[in-house]
């Protein structure tokens, strides 16, 4: 299985070189927040080059975790509505 993706910085095409099966199944059990869970950390940076996405859990937001490999079906079948006032 290839999988080809553009990187978001420079849009070059990325691609696995091996696929290692047992990798990709231990980041697969990982539990991650919904999307809907989180919001950015907000912090105070001296320049725009020191800028990495941090979030934080959002305790207004949804409340679920889903393993990684589960998140674009959770995605689409989201019952949640967000909000804001």
């Amino acid at each position: 299985m290839l999988l080809v993706v553009n990187c978001p910085v420079d849009n070059i095409k990325l691609s696995v070189v091996v696929s290692n099966l047992a990798v990709a199944e231990q980041i697969g059990e990982l539990l991650v927040h919904c999307r809907f869970g989180v919001e950015p950390l907000l912090t105070t940076s001296s320049s725009a080059t020191d800028c990495i996405e941090q979030y934080q859990v959002n305790p207004h937001g949804c409340p679920v975790t889903v393993r990684a490999s589960a998140r674009r079906y959770r995605r689409n079948v989201h019952v949640i509505v967000v909000v804001l006032c």
